[in-house]
Parts: structure tokens; C-alpha cells; sequence
């Protein structure tokens, strides 16, 4: 198997170098299926790190590959939005009225107000005093994996904990957990002839469950007080709470499901994979524990949740030598 995967990523690298640079579609899901998306972006960063895609199923695009770059765009709000009414956060178009978007489709200052509502759910004191029950929980779980037979880890592990986690955080149902990764997992999947779900509507029969049940803690909490759960902070704040927009509240509560649930489970998954790959780094993490400190956020990096983030123009602007004109996607 790692022959083949050696193969397979030798080939890439070859079509990588051999193919012209205006001929480039780093959106190509290809590369991610595959996992041989490295050399395509490695090429990039070294030869067009601001670089121009004239064709895709997605329309034109700019790719930024560059930290610098990328610190740049993502830090000027007034020249590109991640603005929902202008395509939102993703290559694929995304449009919608900013009432009905999460905070991660605003620009600031709307952004700012809606985000601020949660972060003491995050912060250094309260991840202190979940510490304890997250670490009760994956010693149990990991004591009660089979010895000597195969298991499915990113079922019994990943997602398990992850689960268990996500509902504390919400003060969801514990035997109900699971309702939130597998809403994670549609909420994902494009509609399709190719996809689980061959239409928008079958996919939102899907959803029923997971939002018939959240409406009903909503209703439970809205008028309530002094929840420190994610589902009261947002309920209880005007900011988020978006009183007389049926159901616009959702859009945070779909938005800290999916981020909760996709960031946790695949690095606890890509950690193991990395390690496997890559023992000595194992090995040193291990004779020194302190690295841990370290290994967290660099796991996060390594495995990342997404592929991409998107910007829209809403100026002409000079990046990188470039020209990013007024409505361009980056």
C-alpha cells in the first residue's frame, strides 16, 4: 500500500511540473481525493504563490499560497470580504442575506459582536476545566478498544470523543450524540447524481432530525438565563439570538456543529496517520511530553479541516505583483 501511495504521488509531481501554470486548477477535488494535492500547491508557492485560474466548474478564481499573502488577504476586511451577500466563505458560490449567516459569512463589526458571544465557551480558564472530563473520557474510551482485532478507530475514537465532547458543549442529549457528526456529514455533502442524496430536498429530509431536535432547545432556552452551554450563550445574546428572523439563529448552531465536530474528529485521526508515517516524531513526542504543546496546533495545521478559504475583492487591489480586481474571488 505505501508503494502504491509512493507511485501515485511520484506521478503527481510529474503532471504537477509538466503541466503549464495557466493551465493550473489547484480546486480540482482530485487532488484532495487522491491526497497528491502537495506538489500541485508546492509549485505554486515557489514559481506563482498569487496565481490565476481563468477556468473551473467554479468560475475564475485566485489561488493565494503564501503565509505573508494569506495574512494579508485574510486580515483586510475593508478589501476582502467574507461577506455571505457577496459568495460567502467557499470557492462554490454561497450567497445569502447577512441576517440569515453565521458569523464566519460577516465582515466586521457584525462578525466581531457575534463571534464575541461564544469565546468564553473557549477560553484558556474554561478549556482548563473541561480538561479534566475530556481526559476521564478518553481514558475510557481508549481502555475499552479490542486487543488483538481490528477496529474501526475513527468510529470508536475520533468520532466518540468528539461526540461526547460536542454535546456537553451544546448541553445536548448525551444518548443523542452522534445526531451531530452525522449533521456534520450532510450538512458537507453536495447534492447530487453522484452523492448520497440525489437532491437538495432529500438531503434536508436528512437534516430533519438534527434540527427538529435543536429548535426544541432553543425554544427551551431563549427565554432563560445564565446558561453557560453554547446553545444558551447564543439564544441569550440579541446578537445572535436574531429575534423576529425565523430560524436565522440556526446558521451559528449549523456553523459550531460542523467546526466542532470536523476539526476534532479528523485531527485526532490525522494524528495517528502522521505518527504511523512518521514514527520518529512519534517517538520524540513521547520521550519528551512537553512537545505536546507544540504537537496540538501543528496536528490541527498538518490535518487541516478545509481545503480552502474564500475571499471576494470588493476593491481593486495589488497583491503579491498582482492585480486582484473588484468582485475576484481569492
Amino acid at each position: 500500500m505505501a508503494d502504491d501511495a509512493s507511485a501515485l504521488m511520484s506521478a503527481a509531481r510529474e503532471r504537477a511540473y509538466a503541466t503549464p501554470l495557466d493551465r493550473f486548477n489547484v480546486a480540482d477535488v482530485n487532488h484532495f481525493t487522491s491526497d497528491t494535492w502537495a506538489p500541485w500547491f508546492e509549485r505554486l508557492r515557489k514559481e506563482d504563490p498569487v496565481h490565476y485560474c481563468a477556468d473551473s466548474e467554479f468560475g475564475a478564481y485566485w489561488s493565494v499560497t503564501r503565509f505573508q499573502d494569506i495574512v494579508n488577504v485574510d486580515s483586510n476586511h475593508e478589501a476582502f470580504s467574507s461577506s455571505s451577500e457577496r459568495g460567502g466563505i467557499m470557492i462554490r458560490d454561497g450567497f445569502e442575506p447577512n441576517q440569515s449567516s453565521s458569523f464566519i459569512g460577516l465582515d466586521p463589526p457584525d462578525h466581531d459582536a457575534q463571534r464575541r458571544v461564544v469565546t468564553p465557551m473557549f477560553s484558556t480558564g474554561s478549556m482548563a476545566n473541561l480538561e479534566p472530563l475530556i481526559r476521564e473520557r478518553a481514558a475510557v474510551i481508549l481502555d475499552e478498544l479490542p486487543v488483538g482485532e481490528t477496529f474501526d478507530f475513527v468510529d470508536r475514537v475520533s468520532v466518540e470523543l468528539t461526540s461526547q465532547m460536542l454535546a456537553t458543549l451544546f448541553d445536548f442529549p448525551f444518548d443523542q450524540r452522534r445526531l451531530l457528526p452525522q449533521a456534520s456529514d450532510i450538512i458537507l455533502t453536495q447534492a447530487g447524481e453522484d452523492s448520497l442524496y440525489k437532491t437538495d430536498m432529500e438531503r434536508q429530509a436528512a437534516l430533519t432530525p438534527y434540527f427538529e431536535r435543536f429548535v426544541g432547545l432553543w425554544e427551551a432556552r431563549k427565554d432563560t438565563s445564565g446558561g453557560a452551554d453554547l446553545l444558551s450563550l447564543l439564544a441569550g445574546d440579541p446578537a445572535t439570538r436574531k429575534d423576529g428572523q425565523m430560524f436565522a439563529y440556526m446558521g451559528n448552531v449549523v456553523l459550531l456543529t460542523v467546526a466542532g465536530s470536523d476539526t476534532t474528529r479528523h485531527s485526532i485521526t490525522g494524528a495517528l496517520m502522521a505518527f504511523q508515517d512518521y514514527p520518529d516524531a512519534y517517538d520524540r513526542l513521547r520521550a519528551d511530553p512537553s512537545l505536546l504543546e507544540s504537537a496540538v496546533p501543528e496536528i490541527i495545521r498538518w490535518q487541516s479541516p478545509v481545503a480552502h478559504m474564500r475571499r471576494t475583492a470588493t476593491q481593486d487591489i495589488e497583491l503579491g505583483g498582482k492585480t486582484i480586481r473588484k468582485g475576484d474571488i481569492a
